[in-house]
């Protein structure tokens, strides 16, 4: 009997590997391209002409009518926040605490004119407010953002694979193997004294 359930607990981890593994090289959920925003979120807003900007922690991504149209690189590789006013990107770095000024395509006008603690007082967060709607963004179990405008949905992205439970059903799958096998071994070890 004990036999019988070491096989199928073999079984059951395989395939829970397997279909992981299948996902990141088909799946839709699969990392495809780097249009998917994928890391510790960052940021949140919406220009003037209705662009969602949503910062993760190496990039800003943008989207326009919901097409990814340009990615801006902060100017640090650690944390920091924005907002958007006045058609103009307000950074801040919580490494230097300084922070800059940008044109939307992620130009430097100024840097060193603000603190981040400025910026981060004034950075919307999920939500933003322009032209009266309001837009919020949610990040769900599998890493994909959803924006909604007034209620309605206006961006779907794509999940990230290391952020989808295809990963953590990968993961799941090799503890789970690892487990069978150090207590096989265990019980091995304690038959042969």
């Amino acid at each position: 009997m004990k036999h019988k359930r070491t096989g199928f607990v073999w079984i059951f981890a395989f395939l829970l590997v397997v279909l992981g593994l299948l996902n990141l090289f088909f799946g839709k959920t699969g990392h495809s391209s780097s249009a998917v925003p994928s890391g510790v979120f960052r940021g949140f807003d919406v220009d003037g002409d209705k662009n969602i900007y949503i910062g993760t922690e190496k990039q800003i991504y943008v989207y326009q009518n919901g097409v990814l149209s340009r990615v801006i690189s902060p100017p640090t590789s650690r944390a920091y926040c924005f907002y958007i006013e006045n058609e103009l990107l307000y950074m801040g770095c919580a490494s230097d605490n300084k922070g800059g000024i940008y044109d939307l395509e992620g130009e430097e006008i100024a840097y060193g004119e603000i603190k981040y603690s400025e910026v981060k007082s004034r950075a919307n967060g999920k939500l933003a407010v322009r032209n009266g709607d309001e837009y919020r963004i949610r990040q769900n179990l599998t890493g994909a953002y959803t924006v909604t405008c007034n209620g309605e949905l206006v961006l779907q992205t794509e999940s990230s694979f290391y952020e989808s439970i295809w990963y953590w059903l990968c993961v799941i799958g090799l503890l789970l193997a690892f487990v069978v096998l150090f207590f096989s071994l265990v019980v091995k070890t304690r038959k042969s004294k």
